[in-house]
């Protein structure tokens, strides 16, 4: 059957039988070109390519406006529920120190909010709750980590996967077997690079990044891209300096840092990197 992929509109090596499938595109991220059949009203992308902006903080939001707009009789408590529990969590509840929020967000939440079984702030604690449960994330394996929330994109022909992961990096990297599984990890998707991410609350925003590859030159080629556009700067990236995490980095060739500059999530690397490697 045909598919309507959302968030995500780069075709992947794992989903290659579907690729001539899809027929509509919804997303909020750098349109990287991906399912070039799909064109027009079929291919919805809120973001802006010069400004290297999304329009909108979550893709359920768009989701939410063309259901709203052409069949508002579809949307009961349940989905109406579905759709805004993600635009609460990918806004931060529009909070506006997070910046993540936008007008369009915000306008559909208003419409969704009257079907929510319970009240929004409520809603909004239990799946942040959910989200970040540290006893949840601490029982994933780490493939698992780096599928919870996967995106991969390609530039320059290099291709690049980022995974975001709401645990400290040194969590992550003294999982049992990690630089076994990231190296397969990096094999399966067939990856130059694979970029973590990760966003924690200690008790303030916190952001880490680490780089890996299979071939220790990539690492080092795609530091010295971002350099040369000027993200290493924009991200306020400093080297990270931990013994056990450098001691598996060193083990993968890869480099890790803190990024202090906490608001820029996926959406602002992911086209930094696009842009690196497209130089």
């Amino acid at each position: 059957p045909p598919t309507n992929p959302a968030d995500f509109p780069a075709p992947t090596k794992l989903i290659d039988d579907l690729n001539d499938m899809v027929v509509e595109i919804v997303d909020h991220h750098l349109d990287v070109g991906g399912h070039s059949t799909v064109s027009g009203a079929q291919r919805i992308i809120a973001f802006d390519s010069e400004a290297k902006k999304a329009l909108v903080g979550s893709a359920c939001t768009l989701v939410a406006e063309a259901l709203v707009s052409n069949a508002p009789g579809l949307v009961d408590s349940t989905l109406a529920t579905m759709l805004g529990g993600v635009i609460l969590i990918d806004t931060l509840n529009m909070d506006p120190a997070a910046a993540k929020g936008t007008e369009r967000d915000g306008a559909a939440l208003e419409s969704l909010e009257p079907l929510f079984p319970l009240a929004r702030a409520e809603l909004f604690q239990r799946l942040v709750g959910a989200k970040f449960n540290p006893e949840w994330w601490a029982s994933l394996s780490v493939g698992e980590c780096l599928r919870y929330d996967y995106k991969q994109g390609e530039s320059g022909g290099k291709v690049f996967g980022i995974s975001a992961i709401l645990l400290k990096i040194g969590d992550v990297t003294g999982k049992e077997a990690f630089a076994a599984a990231a190296r397969a990890f990096i094999e399966e998707r067939g990856l130059d690079t694979l970029v973590l991410m990760n966003f924690v609350m200690d008790p303030e925003p916190q952001r880490q990044i680490l780089v890996v590859a299979n071939d220790p030159a990539n690492v080092a080629e795609l530091v010295g891209a971002l350099e040369g556009v000027g993200a290493m700067d924009d991200l306020e990236l400093e080297p990270l300096q931990d013994g056990a995490v450098g001691a598996v980095v060193a083990e993968l060739g890869g480099a890790v840092y803190h990024q202090r500059k906490t608001k820029a999530s996926r959406k602002q690397v992911m086209p930094m990197i696009s842009e690196a490697y497209a130089k």
